[in-house]
């Protein structure tokens, strides 16, 4: 997981179904904080979404998923101390089940 300068979180997100198979994988990526946290002072508190997309990949890819993150949210990752996010993708082709992946980062 990547934040660039302009608050933009980018996220590589791989399509498991080998290349050359005519499908695509179609789901969701949602990436969380793992601790509960205010990014607005006196707002509500709890884990923090930092990028939630919907995704289409074609088989055997791996895409950058980027999405805009508020500057509430921005600041409050680039404080100096360490915050922990969970990302999970939960990925289906067509006429499968879905694969539900969970990675935990500390950054």
């Amino acid at each position: 997981m990547k934040i660039t300068r302009g608050g933009m979180v980018e996220v590589p997100i791989t399509c498991l179904v080998p290349a050359g198979a005519s499908t695509t994988c179609t789901g969701q990526v949602l990436v969380l904080t793992v601790d509960s946290l205010g990014p607005v002072a006196g707002g509500p508190i709890g884990p923090v979404r930092v990028l939630y997309a919907f995704v289409s990949i074609p088989a055997g890819r791996t895409d950058l998923v980027r999405r805009r993150m508020p500057p509430s949210v921005v600041r409050l990752l680039r404080r100096g101390t360490p915050v922990k996010v969970r990302v999970s993708a939960r990925l289906s082709t067509a006429g499968r089940a879905a694969a539900i992946r969970t990675l935990q980062i500390t950054r």
